[in-house]
């Protein structure tokens, strides 16, 4: 289940970090996405007491899904916004899979440290928003997908609406996932019908769509939420 951080939860989880937010940053590694990519992997391998440090762009409003995992208990992330503010310290529990709301538009850094001998990998995702003209209630997304790669998306909506999902793709590997702003599953790749699908939701707040394929192939997906 992945565990929403809130920029004011975070400053207060956080506090005392600021002194690190000052760093300089030339060494720090940019996580640049592959053209049409919501995602990226870096991995690495760190002496005791080391560090490294990685940079990323995004806009206000986005969420910054990570998943971090590591042979080293004390091995750890941070994640620092424009102008030093924490958003995840080392020191929160949380570590393996979580959202962070990212609060303005500009540069984030993204250090991670260990206390111990450590080889790790970090998962970076920035979903894009799906987002209805004014007085719509419907959008279509579409891309190209390489073979493995993801397209993840976000909406949010309210309890009690449906989402109708209209799905075409040129290769009969494209399938996509919806969960709920709590991470919980609502419609799996298992799932045999992916042309038209009508999925109650349970609860307000932001659900997370993404388009996967084991294939290279195109694919266009509507997305329809009647009012409640």
């Amino acid at each position: 289940m992945r565990r929403t951080i809130t920029a004011a939860a975070a400053l207060l989880m956080a506090a005392g970090t600021g002194a690190g937010a000052a760093r300089a940053q030339d060494d720090a590694i940019p996580i640049r996405f592959a053209a049409g990519s919501t995602s990226d992997t870096v991995s690495g391998s760190l002496p005791r007491g080391g560090d490294q440090e990685y940079v990323f762009g995004a806009a206000g409003g986005q969420t910054a899904e990570i998943d971090f995992t590591s042979d080293a208990a004390t091995a750890h992330w941070t994640l620092v916004g424009p102008g030093g503010a924490p958003l995840h310290s080392g020191m929160t529990e949380q570590q393996d899979d979580v959202v962070v709301e990212l609060p303005r538009t500009g540069s984030y850094r993204l250090d991670v440290q260990t206390s111990d001998p450590a080889d790790y990998t970090l998962e970076l995702t920035l979903p894009v928003e799906i987002r209805f003209a004014r007085g719509g209630t419907s959008a279509t997304v579409s891309g190209h997908l390489a073979s493995g790669q993801t397209h993840d998306y976000t909406f949010d909506a309210g309890a009690g609406q449906e989402a109708t999902v209209d799905f075409t793709r040129s290769t009969g590997t494209a399938r996509w996932v919806l969960a709920g702003p709590q991470g919980q599953p609502l419609h799996t790749g298992m799932t045999e019908q992916q042309e038209h699908v009508s999925v109650p939701l349970p609860e307000t707040g932001t659900y997370r769509l993404a388009v996967e394929t084991m294939d290279a192939g195109d694919y266009s997906l509507r997305l329809a939420i009647p009012p409640a």
